[in-house]
C-alpha cells in the first residue's frame, strides 16, 4: 500500500511539473564574501574573492512566480593585520539551495525582477591560507570546527534581456560559521553575488 501511495504521489507530482509553465536557466560569477567577526584592534575583516554557479527554475507566468536553484558558492573570509602583512584567507564552499519568490515588471524585451526569500546550505570542503610573519607563507590548511550547515535570507534584482540575465544578490547567514561558540559569539556569513546567465 505504501508503495502504491508513493507511486501515486511522484505521478501526480510529475504531472503537475509538467503542466506549470517553467523556465529553467543557468548562471554564475563573482562572489564577495566575509564573515562577521569579533576581533581584536588592528585585525579586519575584509572581503573573500570566489566564484559561484547555479541552476535555477522560475515556476509560474506574469507578476509573481517562484524560484528554487541549487548553487555552488565560495564564502569566507580575508582576515588582515593592518600594522603588518599578516593575513589568513579562509575559503568555504558550500552547496546552496536557495527558494526565493520572485516579482517581474516586463518592459517588452525587457523584465526588471525581484527577488527575496531564504536558503539552506551544506559546506563541502574548507581552506585556510596563512602567512604570518614571513612563516606559513602561502601554505593551505583544512579549517576545523566549522559547522556543516549554513542557512540564512537573500534579497536580489536583476535584469533581463531577450534571454540574457544580469543579476545582483545579497546574502545574509542566520548561522554561525563556527562551532567555537567561546571566541567566536557571532560568525555569520555574508555575501554579495554579481551574476550573468541565460534563461531559457
Amino acid at each position: 500500500m505504501k508503495k502504491f501511495l508513493l507511486f501515486v504521489t511522484v505521478v501526480v507530482l510529475a504531472f503537475t511539473v509538467a503542466q506549470a509553465q517553467f523556465d529553467f536557466g543557468v548562471k554564475g560569477g563573482l562572489t564577495m564574501a566575509r564573515i562577521n567577526l569579533d576581533l581584536q584592534n588592528n585585525i579586519s575583516a575584509d572581503f573573500q574573492y570566489g566564484a559561484h554557479g547555479a541552476v535555477f527554475f522560475n515556476i509560474g507566468k506574469g507578476l509573481l512566480s517562484f524560484q528554487p536553484e541549487v548553487m555552488f558558492i565560495q564564502k569566507g573570509v580575508h582576515v588582515n593585520n593592518m600594522q603588518n602583512d599578516d593575513y589568513a584567507q579562509y575559503t568555504l564552499n558550500y552547496v546552496d539551495v536557495p527558494m526565493l519568490a520572485r516579482a517581474t515588471i516586463g518592459l517588452g524585451l525587457v523584465d526588471i525582477y525581484f527577488n527575496f526569500g531564504g536558503y539552506g546550505g551544506y559546506l563541502l570542503s574548507s581552506k585556510q591560507k596563512i602567512s604570518i610573519a614571513e612563516h606559513l607563507n602561502g601554505h593551505s590548511y583544512e579549517v576545523t570546527e566549522l559547522n556543516d550547515w549554513d542557512a540564512g535570507i537573500i534579497i536580489g534584482a536583476g535584469v533581463k534581456v531577450l534571454s540574457l540575465i544580469f543579476e545582483l544578490r545579497y546574502g545574509q547567514g542566520l548561522v554561525n560559521v563556527s562551532n567555537n561558540t567561546e571566541n567566536y559569539q557571532d560568525s555569520k556569513n555574508t555575501y554579495l553575488n554579481i551574476s550573468l546567465g541565460v534563461q531559457f
